[in-house]
């Protein structure tokens, strides 16, 4: 019996696994060059006209669309309820929203991005309630998120009276800190 075969047979293994593994990692590396460089570096579209999109809002069915706010600083939020940034998040835009100083000329649109199955509109609608939630909620089937490039949640979107995006984020911001963002949106119009 041979034992130079079963060697060989060992190195041209480990071999493969070796080349599946780097051709992996390169193919990772590229499609993160690709997205980095359709997104303009960045992945944020500040500056630039916001994309508008409808959605069915929660409560009533009625197709809300980004355009029926012109004229208005719109706060667009972005989240799950399965998301905890985003539950610690929430009770801040209700405040502003209880603020009649920053909710006159503001519009906030809570658009949900939980998997759009049955019993969706249930689960969103009890997270809600149970929070003492009221924003206007909206479901997205993907398109409104796919717009905005949102790849982590909460995103944060702040549109101009005049329809640009002023400034997009993703993470927990407090109530102090969206009203400055607010603000300066107010001005930059």
């Amino acid at each position: 019996m041979n034992p130079a075969p079963a060697k060989q047979s060992k190195v041209t293994k480990e071999r493969i696994i070796a080349f599946v593994i780097w051709g992996i990692v390169t193919a990772m590396i590229a499609i993160n060059v690709v997205n980095l460089v359709r997104s303009n570096g960045s992945g944020q579209i500040e500056g630039s006209l916001a994309p508008n999109f409808g959605l069915p809002e929660l409560e009533s069915g009625r197709t809300v669309k980004l355009s029926d706010y012109q004229g208005k600083v719109v706060l667009i939020d972005f989240w799950a309820t399965w998301c905890p940034p985003c539950r610690k998040q929430m009770p801040a835009l209700q405040e502003l929203l209880l603020d009649a100083s920053v909710s006159d000329g503001l519009q906030i649109l809570s658009v949900n991005t939980d998997e759009n199955k049955p019993g969706r509109d249930q689960l969103v609608s009890s997270f809600l309630r149970t929070n003492g939630l009221t924003m206007t909620t909206l479901l997205d089937n993907g398109s409104a998120s796919g717009l905005y490039r949102v790849s982590r949640i909460p995103t944060l979107v702040v549109v101009r009276p005049d329809g640009v995006v002023h400034h997009v984020s993703s993470g927990v911001h407090d109530a102090d800190t969206l009203r400055q963002i607010i603000a300066k949106a107010h001005q930059a119009n």
